[in-house]
């Protein structure tokens, strides 16, 4: 497995201030995940959850609580 590969094939998003200084993490998604948008005002963001090909899920989530919520699962 490469340096840094993710065993445990959990998404995490951090949050890195532009100016400097350390990333956050915000949330952490149990799954295979990407993050595929964030809102303009960078307080939500779409994951798209992949268990399998046949089965995904978007989860919107709240950047400020680190929750997220599943709202279609396709």
């Amino acid at each position: 497995m490469p340096a840094g590969a993710n065993a445990e094939k959990k998404a995490r998003i951090y949050r890195q201030p532009v100016a400097g200084g350390p990333a956050k993490l915000i949330y952490t998604d149990p799954g295979s995940s990407f993050l595929v948008d964030v809102s303009a005002d960078g307080k939500w963001g779409m994951l798209l959850r992949l268990a399998s090909l046949s089965d995904s899920t978007i989860v919107l989530v709240d950047f400020t609580s680190g929750t997220g919520k599943t709202h279609v699962s396709l």
